[in-house]
């Protein structure tokens, strides 16, 4: 549905990605044997250059390397969230492939892409994905009697993070108190210069979001019909995917949302126990942490979608191929 908003079709155009999705299905299907495997692999490599660039930027304190500046260490590709996040993929396949193919390799470079997420990057949302990764690779590749000792320790490592002075402590406080602070200065004459932070801004965004899908609740206002006044900001993400979908497809696009995470995760349960894992954990990645960012929208995250949900549908044909071989033997 569009809006006569004048950015109607460029919005709309941000979720054509999605349409390439059988195409890349078919091309991992109908590509050269071990298509998966390379698109994987390539994944993994270019994440382990950027946390080669993070490491160095991080370990040394000096921007420039190779002729480039970079503004830091947790934004070495397009931007810190998107990195962040991505990171946090890229650990949690190292571990599985450490676990299926008993390689100590890939434990160490699992180890080293999540100390990438919460050692160089202040981003929440790749704290929140990584957190949300390793809680359910555990719970869904170890065994019922390990599971419990597992959540134990993974709870202790919270409260341990929680308690103590750290950066991802600090950054779950701040956004807290930038929260709380918002929320006492709204309606009020300080509204605009306590709301102007990350988790404020969003605060309002949010509120904003909700009154106009109350408005509009079936279809929406429209493609691009998202535009709200913050201070002297003009805000046009509400960093929140569900609402931002709301906004504009009303409670339709919300449901059409939700289906494609369902579809991911049916399809994920159905894949070899600890690839099922990696796969359930990114789905409730993207699930948890569109909460707070915008993620079919946005490029890396929304691409890495495009792909992941491609590579899914690819491997639920092979598996359904196999079984009906199977069946016929």
């Amino acid at each position: 549905m569009f809006s006569p908003a004048p950015e109607a079709w460029a919005y709309f155009a941000k979720y054509k990605k999605l349409l390439f999705i059988p195409l890349l299905a078919l091309f991992f299907l109908k590509g050269p044997e071990k298509t998966i495997q390379y698109a994987i692999a390539g994944f993994l490599v270019g994440n382990l250059g950027i946390l080669l660039l993070s490491s160095l930027v991080w370990f040394t304190g000096q921007p420039t390397w190779f002729g480039t500046t970079f503004v830091a260490a947790s934004a070495i590709s397009k931007n810190a969230i998107a990195q962040t996040f991505l990171m946090a993929f890229a650990g949690v396949v190292w571990f599985a492939i450490g676990i299926r193919y008993r390689q100590w390799a890939g434990f160490l470079l699992a180890v080293a892409s999540f100390a990438g997420v919460y050692l160089m990057s202040p981003q929440r949302t790749g704290h929140l994905a990584g957190l949300v990764l390793l809680m359910t690779l555990g719970w869904m590749f170890l065994q019922h009697r390990w599971r419990y000792g597992f959540v134990a320790l993974l709870s202790l490592g919270v409260l341990v993070i929680a308690l103590s002075n750290n950066p991802v402590q600090q950054r779950a406080k701040l956004g807290v108190t930038e929260v709380i602070a918002c929320q006492a200065a709204l309606n009020t004459p300080q509204q605009d210069q306590a709301c102007l932070t990350s988790m404020g801004i969003r605060s309002v965004f949010y509120l904003t979001a909700l009154k106009q899908i109350a408005e509009y609740p079936l279809l929406g206002k429209g493609t691009g019909a998202i535009k709200t006044q913050i201070g002297p900001l003009e805000m046009s993400n509400p960093h929140n995917e569900y609402l931002l979908q709301g906004m504009q497809l009303g409670l339709l696009g919300v449901v059409l949302y939700l289906a494609l995470l369902a579809s991911a995760l049916k399809m994920a349960l159905g894949l070899p126990r600890v690839w099922a894992a990696v796969a359930v954990g990114v789905t409730l990645s993207y699930a948890v942490c569109s909460l707070f960012n915008s993620l079919l929208m946005d490029i890396s995250e929304g691409n890495t979608f495009s792909v992941f949900f491609a590579l899914l549908l690819a491997a639920s044909a092979f598996i359904a191929k196999s079984k009906k071989e199977l069946d016929r033997v």
